[in-house]
């Protein structure tokens, strides 16, 4: 390496500097050193030229991509190793980045008698940017929080934690960061009351709707010690894995191992519990489907001792029908377990050789790469530059929801620019639909506020227009329907102010509900009511509203009828 030129140096270094990867630096200068042999050799091919350079050229013309590589591996250990010892490089970090850095204890420890090393303060250190704060102050407040650990990002195998929350885009963005020595309640709650502390700086009443982790015990408690009274919910996927995990190792039998877990999932999905509204009448009906799940499956008494100890004691956290408040249709951990997977396959592939994983080496990424790209990315999704396909996804998602609604649940006014729709995942409620099928359309929904295509923005257009819910996609994402509320000043439309959700009559609601799932389940009901009656008892609205049965009964037949069918 001492004999490669000095001008070559600082060529890789330059480019290095523009965070051009190593294998294009290496092209770059084989190209150049081949044109070069080419000028003196004409006559020599490309290749010919290359395998001259292999056996013959000096050394400015032999540059290897191990020779490329070793300068970039210098140049990057010179960026972020602000001193040899790891510890005190991280710590002349944090006194550099104060205002990202919300808690740092280094770790201490002890050599007991028995030559065993006891750790006596576990190392904390917490992340969160002006910019996450805002993410998390403006996108976590009643709504859902997601927290999850990955491991083997630094070569000291220390857990790394994620806050992540859905922007407005449902997308998911960074809230907070903390690399901790154990995930230990103590060690939790110092991290947790640093983020509250950040974070209640700039909103006073921020309080999420509810927390969503795997299942760990530890979380929950310091959760629940720092917010009290915010539910905290359990990832449906790694609750459906320990039940698998414990079905093969405690039930021999094929078959009785599946109607175990579908009776299991039945409990969790139980549409029948959505109907009940007091939280009282919730919790003894479910009580109820697990005593009776543990009287029919008796005969297996190490699964039923393990459900009765793992699963009986706390519903609340993984039966579906608790979870009756804004959660931004999140019922797992998937999307910050996605992030994570994104982090590591981005930047931490390959990178090992980097002096094994050092603590300050990835502390400096994490600040300098991967923040300002999730910051760069949020930008980009504000200014309304958002991918097609995403919107394809969004409007075949609502127009799949919207499939499940009836015509009895959707109310028309009778001049065509408010359409009211029930809302069937919070049973009495219904979400108003302000100028459906037009470029203005908004609705009073959680994904309506935030400008997303929404299913009863797809029924309104559908009962409006009498249109298809393939041509009203197509609206949506040609523009012609909702541009307003997905690209706010570019379309200048007066649209009233959003309301609250109206309360409906719940006898009439429950009524009409119960009709929709027996029809769904195959079971003959009487006629539905007609949808007006649906809607006369309502607070707030105002003029009359038409029967959409007998406005667009033929183009809605065609519709609604044919996919409750198909999805019985």
């Amino acid at each position: 390496m001492h004999h490669m030129p000095d001008s070559v140096k600082q060529h890789i270094i330059a480019r290095k500097t523009h965070k051009v990867p190593n294998l294009a630096i290496y092209n770059e200068i084989q190209k150049a050193c081949v044109e070069e042999v080419k000028v003196s050799h004409p006559q020599l091919t490309d290749g010919q030229a290359r395998a001259l350079l292999q056996h013959q050229a000096p050394r400015e013309h032999s540059i290897t991509r191990h020779d490329v590589n070793n300068i970039a591996l210098r140049l990057a250990r010179d960026s972020y190793r602000k001193d040899e010892n790891d510890v005190r490089s991280v710590q002349l970090l944090v006194e550099k980045n104060k205002d990202k850095i919300i808690c740092h204890q280094s770790q201490k420890c002890h050599w007991n008698a028995a030559g065993q090393v006891v750790q006596d303060a576990p190392f904390i250190i917490g992340v969160m940017t002006d910019h996450m704060t805002r993410q998390l102050a403006l996108n976590g407040h009643g709504a859902a929080v997601i927290l999850d650990t990955t491991h083997g990002l630094v070569k000291y195998m220390f857990p790394f934690l994620s806050m992540l929350v859905m922007d407005d885009w449902l997308q998911g963005v960074p809230g907070a960061w903390a690399m901790l020595s154990n995930e230990q309640e103590p060690t939790l709650m110092t991290f947790f009351d640093a983020v509250k502390g950040r974070v209640e700086s700039l909103k006073p009443d921020w309080r999420p709707s509810c927390f969503i982790i795997d299942d760990c015990q530890a979380f929950a408690n310091a959760l629940r010690q720092v917010w009290p009274g915010v539910p905290v919910n359990l990832c449906i996927w790694h609750v459906k894995k320990a039940w698998v995990t414990n079905l093969v190792s405690k039930v021999r039998n094929l078959d009785d191992r599946e109607a175990m877990f579908k009776d299991l999932s039945a409990i969790m999905h139980g549409a029948e519990l959505n109907q009940l509204e007091s939280p009282d009448e919730l919790l003894a009906a479910v009580k109820v489907q697990m005593q009776q799940f543990c009287s029919k499956w008796s005969y297996y008494s190490g699964f039923k001792a393990y459900f009765e100890t793992e699963w009986m004691p706390r519903p609340e956290m993984w039966v579906l029908a608790f979870r009756q408040y804004a959660h931004d249709q999140q019922s797992g951990t998937q999307a910050v377990e996605g992030y994570q997977g994104s982090i590591k396959h981005s930047y931490f592939r390959g990178q090992t050789n980097i002096s094994g994983r050092r603590m300050d080496w990835f502390l400096t990424t994490l600040l300098e790469e991967i923040e300002p790209e999730y910051q760069r990315r949020a930008a980009m999704r504000n200014m309304g530059y958002q991918h097609k396909a995403r919107l394809e996804s969004l409007v075949d998602e609502a127009a799949k929801i919207a499939a499940y609604i009836p015509d009895c649940l959707i109310g028309v006014h009778e001049l065509l620019h408010r359409v009211m729709v029930a809302s069937l995942s919070r049973h009495g409620y219904a979400h108003e639909v302000l100028h459906p099928n037009t470029v203005g359309s908004t609705c009073t929904c959680e994904k309506g506020k935030r400008g997303l295509v929404c299913s009863h923005q797809m029924c309104a257009a559908m009962a409006v227009s009498g249109l298809s819910s393939k041509a009203v996609g197509d609206r949506f994402i040609s523009g012609d329907i909702g541009l307003a509320a997905r690209k706010p000043g570019l379309v200048d439309s007066q649209l009233p102010p959003a309301a609250p959700p109206i309360i409906l009559d719940q006898r009439q609601l429950r009524r009409q509900l119960d009709q929709v799932w027996r029809q769904r389940s195959g079971i003959t009901t009487a006629a539905k009511a007609p949808s007006w009656q649906l809607f006369q008892h309502s607070q707030h609205s105002s003029g009359t509203f038409v029967n959409t049965q007998q406005q667009q009964q033929q183009q809605q037949q065609s519709r609604v009828q044919p996919l409750l069918a198909s999805n019985s």
